[in-house]
């Protein structure tokens, strides 16, 4: 069954297709090339990303061990707090946005720790939170909502480890 299209392909002749210039060619090629190597560069970059993820939460475990001689037993329950915050975040991001979960994480880990926790790029911080007042969607420095979570959540788990030990 080769047929007429098999014919339509010999035919049809090789090469740019009509209209197209060497330069237009040679732009086309460039611009794939440069798609490809962004692509690339993209997975590059997620992979160093979780890597240098993964080592930090590995110095984190060895400093929990090291300073306060958490032991397999206490890392379990560490694992399983930290898994269900994992899945609170995603709530919280399916339901107010990326900016808002991240702004929640950042008051409840300031809240507990008692230090000043700033974003890596505070200007992108203060064009999400624009961006959200004019959604309607606002949080503030002081808001007790995330405070009162981690009261709940991490504060009251703290304070019965510390009870325990």
């Amino acid at each position: 069954m080769s047929g007429p299209n098999r014919a339509a392909r010999r035919r049809q002749k090789k090469g740019r297709p009509k209209g197209m210039t060497y330069a237009d060619e040679l732009a086309r090629k460039r611009m794939i090339q440069q798609a490809v190597q962004a692509s690339a560069n993209d997975a590059r970059v997620k992979l160093e990303t979780d890597i240098r993820c993964q080592r930090q939460l590995w110095l984190c475990c060895i400093a929990m061990n090291e300073a306060f001689g958490i032991g397999p037993e206490r890392f379990k329950r560490f694992a399983e707090v930290l898994t269900d915050l994992s899945e609170e975040y995603e709530k919280m991001t399916d339901d107010g946005g990326p900016e808002y979960a991240n702004e929640k994480m950042r008051q409840r880990a300031e809240q507990i720790t008692g230090m000043k926790i700033e974003y890596l790029y505070e200007h992108e911080m203060a064009e999400a939170r624009h961006r959200n007042a004019e959604k309607g969607i606002t949080f503030q420095e002081g808001d007790q909502g995330g405070a009162a979570i981690a009261e709940s959540m991490i504060g009251g788990q703290y304070n019965a480890q510390q009870n325990q030990n």
